[in-house]
């Protein structure tokens, strides 16, 4: 359902031409639970841990890019018809896309540990 566009807004992005900084208040919850993950994974006293900190802070970064992308939209829509929404999509898939890879290789380095330990405790 598309709004009618006020006047002097541009029609290309009816639905994003009226976006408030408000708009985006509920992400920054996500991008400060990214963030203190990532110093948590950053601190802790296990190696293996602290892999994943580089990962997740890289996913931090990206996440930040992509919301500023997001309040750009609305503002630079008058200027550029095209918009910066596409590029909070891209940017959030790659976020996504980081955390997955993330996690995915956690747990098979967690699965690879487990099926050795019955080996070292037959020793």
């Amino acid at each position: 359902m598309h709004r009618r566009p006020r006047a002097g807004r541009p029609d290309r992005h009816p639905g994003f031409a009226g976006r408030t900084p408000q708009a985006s208040w509920p992400y920054l919850a996500a991008l400060l639970g990214l963030v203190g993950l990532t110093g948590w994974l950053a601190t802790r006293p296990v190696p293996a841990l602290r892999r994943y900190a580089g990962e997740f802070g890289a996913a931090t970064g990206l996440f930040a890019i992509s919301l500023t992308l997001r309040q750009l939209d609305g503002p630079l829509c008058p200027a550029w018809p095209l918009g910066t929404h596409f590029g909070w999509h891209l940017c959030n898939a790659a976020v996504l896309y980081l955390l997955v890879r993330a996690a995915t290789r956690r747990a098979v380095a967690e699965r690879a540990v487990a099926q050795r330990l019955p080996v070292a405790d037959a020793r």
